[in-house]
Parts: C-alpha cells; structure tokens; sequence
C-alpha cells in the first residue's frame, strides 16, 4: 500500500489522529477487506500524518508477512509425535 492509497483512503481526516479514527475513516471510506486488516494491524498510538500512517501500514505490513513466511516454512526436525516405533501402542496378552 503505497502513500497515494493511503491518502485516498483518508481523505478528510483531521491529523494529528488516534489508530481508531485511522479505522473509522478508513471504514467510511468503504476499504475492501485486506485494506481494512492492514489499518487494523496499525499500534494503537497518535500519528502525525497520512504519511505516518502509510510508513507503519507497510512497515506492520512487512512485518507481518515475515511472521507468516516464517512459520510455514518453519524447519522441521525429526518425525511428528505420534509416529515411529518408540509411539507405536502394542496390544499386550494377558
């Protein structure tokens, strides 16, 4: 999300603005859903300006996706609990 959606998104609003009024405004606005998460995504704290709010959206954006890719492709060592012969459950006779 670059600077110029995020100045049409927020077109109107008063800075310095509160995260919620970043969220209000971007709901008036009628933002589709991934836009909507994104802004959703931003700290809860006072921004300056629409390009306050454009640096953190791609920042937390970033951020975010790392986390994601991180752990799906997480590394994975030795087999899942559960199998091998050291889980196997062996019916005994009595």
């Amino acid at each position: 999300m670059d600077r110029s959606d995020v100045a049409a998104v927020l077109d109107g609003l008063r800075f310095p603005a509160y995260r919620w009024e970043v969220i209000a405004q971007a709901e008036l606005y009628g933002t589709d859903m991934v836009t909507r998460r994104r802004f959703h995504r931003l700290p809860a704290r006072l921004y300056a300006d629409c390009d306050d709010v454009a640096d953190t959206v791609r920042a937390t954006g970033a951020a975010a996706d790392r986390r994601r890719l991180a752990h799906r492709y997480a590394p994975v060592s030795g087999p899942a609990k559960g199998f091998g012969a050291g889980h196997r459950h062996e019916r005994r006779s009595r």
